[in-house]
């Protein structure tokens, strides 16, 4: 047997009747020349619409609540409107934390209920001087303040949406304000 035995011929190039046929399948797409790049504009529409939602802010995705990440200013309109402030301490890595984003903040209740308040996420690894101020020692991390900007409650760890608005609640007795 020589080397050359197994080996075919090389096909002839196609002549125009049978380069436009359709293929085998049947399917009139497989013979248009433009079908990979309408393919591929189809799956980077996919794409962009299923991740658009993973880059809402720096937070991530926290609902429709409106949150600040301005401790200074927070605490200024605060005193100006009279409202209490909500300090979340937060962290992308934390499991509960985006536990909270996801489940807590996505609640029709909670939403309402912060409208009420000023929210302020706080980025504790960006913001430790802000977070040992505080003496928090774990996250997600709530502190209610007053419109004074004293503390007149805490809480920590994950809350589903009734024991959240709850914990607000309880610390907002204290001043005579519920939610």
């Amino acid at each position: 047997m020589s080397e050359n035995e197994n080996c075919q011929p090389p096909k002839p190039p196609l002549n125009e009747e049978e380069h436009n046929q359709k293929p085998a399948c049947g399917c009139p797409c497989a013979s248009n020349p433009w079908r990979w790049l309408i393919i591929a504009a189809i799956v980077a529409v996919v794409i962009v619409i299923f991740t658009r939602g993973s880059h809402k802010s720096p937070q991530g995705d926290m609902g429709d609540i409106n949150w600040s990440n301005d401790y200074q200013g927070a605490l200024a309109t605060a005193q100006k409107e009279k409202k209490p402030v909500l300090l979340a301490f937060h962290a992308d890595w934390c499991g509960p934390c985006n536990e909270m984003k996801k489940v807590t903040y996505h609640d029709p209740a909670v939403v309402k209920a912060l409208q009420k308040i000023i929210p302020v996420m706080i980025d504790t690894p960006k913001e430790r001087e802000l977070t040992s101020n505080y003496q928090v020692t774990g996250i997600p991390a709530y502190i209610v303040l007053g419109p004074d900007g004293k503390v007149i409650g805490d809480f920590i760890g994950f809350q589903n949406p009734k024991d959240f608005i709850a914990e607000i609640n309880k610390a907002l007795k204290k001043i005579s304000i519920s939610i």
